[in-house]
């Protein structure tokens, strides 16, 4: 019975987390989303740098220790950013990562025009940040 009933909840639980919509940053909040099982290195952008059809972002960086992968457009104006692990997305290191990321970007006076959160079944698996001039290889150099 005590298993049983663990087991409920443990399933109740598990819906309750997925069927929540993720807590997004607050660039993202007015974007319409990408799904991360539709995403390509071709669509919804042509990410030619670092990116897997089967994975998505590929380039390991880390920034103030906080490890993640990215991807990037060829013109290095959009970078897609996911959160270290894209089998079992965190969603709080996820937006720390994207924050990160803005933080670096801000500090070299580049202008971020558009976050874009991508996302499936109510799971953040990163954004994808579109900046006014290129940054991607500026990004996927980090590692400090």
């Amino acid at each position: 019975m005590i298993k049983n009933t663990l087991l409920l909840f443990s399933a109740v639980l598990l819906t309750a987390c997925v069927s929540n919509p993720p807590v997004l940053v607050p660039d993202s909040l007015n974007n319409d989303s990408i799904s991360a099982v539709g995403m390509t290195c071709s669509s919804p952008h042509e990410l030619s740098q670092d990116c897997s059809g089967l994975s998505g972002p590929t380039k390991k960086i880390s920034i103030s220790g906080m490890k993640m992968k990215v991807a990037g457009s060829n013109d290095g104006t959009v970078i897609v950013m996911f959160g270290s692990s894209s089998m079992s997305p965190n969603m709080q290191e996820i937006n720390t990562s994207y924050e990160l990321i803005k933080r670096e970007l801000v500090a070299n006076k580049i202008g971020i025009i558009k976050v874009t959160p991508v996302i499936s079944s109510n799971i953040l698996f990163g954004y994808a940040i579109e900046t006014d001039k290129p940054a991607y290889d500026f990004i996927s150099k980090k590692n400090s």
